[in-house]
């Protein structure tokens, strides 16, 4: 292109336009709502998310499970139901992208279940209670704890009762001893997870009720991968079985409660809240003396294979019940 020169210039400016480059495009912003808390049974909540776009529109949303469970009505809305959630905490991720294509930086909300405290039992008086929060709570009684420690799993602190070899065979036991806190008929009540089974080689709860070296009366023992309850009676050696058939899954969070009266006396299994086992018995299981619950691995040694050594137990919650 031809500029023309004034006559007598001497030096000449000519200035072009630069062409302006165009605008940078902008990340949207998601914000993915404030974290939630709720109490079972309620298992459903609402995700609330918010997006913006300084420059454009969001053309894509997707809400994604990050762990626990939980079902997403609509997972490409802003606001959405989420169902079928898990005891624990649920967390879900939120991102979006624009008309350009910019993705979002992703953001997380969580959902949180819990039990509800359960209300005082009708006819039941509180003696005594044990969460497992620090390692002294394990250690306050005498007990053959083995390689059991009190651990974090997710949410909780529990008891993880892993037997080692001791004296007496293999165990991982916490002890609590007592009629003050363990009555001579009442309730126990306690969560508990088997996340290695061994089958047919354990007590997870016993109880020692007299000072005649009986035990397991009543006991909660493993038996062909289903609960099985049972007691000793006389003569020492001679069991009765009220057998459950429920089977043992793994790594399942039971709630397990258990009534008894000790002597001429009964038992009530319950799981989750629902009876599933009864029986009664006569004999001498108690002399009054006192006596002592052991909560955790109770086995038989096997040699160089040590199976037993592998169970893995967890303990929350243990708490007693005096009749009244």
């Amino acid at each position: 292109m031809n500029i023309p020169i004034p006559l007598g210039a001497k030096n000449v400016t000519v200035d072009f336009d630069t062409p302006t480059p165009p605008p940078v495009n902008q990340v949207p912003v998601v914000d993915a709502g404030k974290d939630q808390a709720f109490v079972l049974p309620l298992n459903s909540a609402t995700l609330s998310g918010v997006a913006s776009d300084p420059d454009g529109v969001i053309t894509n949303v997707i809400w994604e499970v990050v762990s626990g469970t939980g079902q997403i009505a609509n997972p490409n809305q802003l606001t959405t139901k989420v169902s079928g959630l898990s005891k624990g905490t649920n967390v879900f991720r939120l991102s979006v992208t624009d008309n350009q294509g910019a993705a979002s930086k992703p953001d997380e909300v969580s959902i949180t279940l819990t039990d509800a405290p359960l209300p005082p039992t009708p006819g039941y008086v509180e003696t005594f209670r044990n969460p497992f929060n620090t390692q002294a709570d394990l250690t306050t009684n005498n007990g053959q704890y083995g390689n059991g420690k009190v651990i974090t799993v997710g949410d909780r602190i529990v008891f993880n009762s892993r037997p080692a070899y001791v004296s007496s065979g293999m165990r991982s036991e916490w002890q609590t001893s007592g009629s003050s806190q363990n009555p001579e008929e009442g309730a126990l009540e306690y969560d508990v997870m088997y996340r290695y089974i061994v089958q047919n080689n354990c007590h997870s709860l016993q109880s020692h009720p007299s000072t005649d070296g009986g035990s397991g009366s009543p006991a909660i023992l493993h038996e062909d991968g289903t609960f099985d309850i049972v007691n000793q009676d006389t003569p020492r050696g001679s069991w009765t079985h009220h057998r459950t058939g429920i089977k043992i899954i793994a790594n399942k969070w039971y709630k397990v409660r258990l009534e008894f009266k000790f002597g001429n006396g009964y038992v009530r299994f319950f799981l989750d809240g629902v009876l599933i086992s009864k029986g009664s018995w006569t004999g001498k299981v108690g002399d009054g003396s006192g006596h002592y619950w052991k909560i955790g691995f109770n086995g038989a040694f096997d040699g160089d294979n040590n199976e037993a050594g592998k169970s893995d137990i967890l303990y929350d919650n243990v708490v007693f019940y005096k009749k009244v």
